[in-house]
């Protein structure tokens, strides 16, 4: 019985953190002594400071993204190109292939040689999902023949739903309904990575700088 009343008082010690101590036998003369003290409120505290640091250091080494912007890990496949043609004719043919695609020319820089347009695309197989690309086109001329042509776009994908305003009985049974709302939920949104969207701009636009009616201007 004894035994147990000890084993109680030391478990709700250190449940309540309470201060305890342990004594310990000595091997020689076999007398009992006080041994080390244990604060069990300081090993609680311990235990959280040990606990914080490891969060604070787990987040300071997961860095955000966007640090890693300018990596060359990050650098986009495909989206530049020379393009044998002078920056005036260069210039003409992007402005062309960006139409001819159904992009909107928002801005058109000739003097810094940048063209920003947009455009946006319903999904073929959803009617539900649309997309909107917002391009931007840098020339740089390298010499009297040569033109380099840089395009990064982003694109956004959009979830749109239909909802219908219903008219209630007593303000809790739906009868009928009386009209409908649109809802938009952008469901993504980021850099477009994929080289095939990038060949396709600069195939149309090799076209275009050969063209006979760009020639003639």
């Amino acid at each position: 019985m004894g035994e147990e009343m000890k084993i109680r008082r030391f478990l709700r010690k250190v449940t309540f953190g309470e201060g305890f101590s342990v004594l310990e036998r000595d091997g020689n003369t076999g007398e009992r002594h006080p041994g080390s003290v244990f604060d069990v409120r300081i090993s609680n505290l311990f235990w959280i400071f040990l606990l914080v640091g490891s969060l604070f250091a787990a987040g300071c080494a997961s860095e955000p993204s966007y640090r890693q912007a300018f990596d060359s890990s990050q650098q986009i496949e495909g989206n530049t190109e020379s393009i044998a043609s002078t920056p005036d004719k260069t210039w003409i043919a992007s402005l062309q292939v960006l139409s001819q695609q159904g992009f909107m020319v928002r801005s058109a820089d000739r003097s810094n040689d940048v063209i920003l347009a947009d455009r946006e695309m319903a999904d073929q197989n959803d009617k539900n999902v649309s997309y909107q690309i917002t391009s931007t086109v840098t020339l740089v001329p390298l010499g009297k023949d040569i033109t380099q042509v840089s395009l990064a776009a982003n694109q956004t994908t959009e979830f749109h739903r239909k909802q219908y305003v219903w008219w209630h009985l007593l303000w809790l049974i739906p009868l009928f309904p009386v009209g409908s709302e649109y809802t938009s939920v952008v469901t993504h949104r980021g850099t477009v990575q994929n080289p095939e969207f990038y060949a396709g701009f600069f195939d149309n636009l090799k076209k275009a700088v050969q063209s006979k009616t760009l020639t003639k201007n």
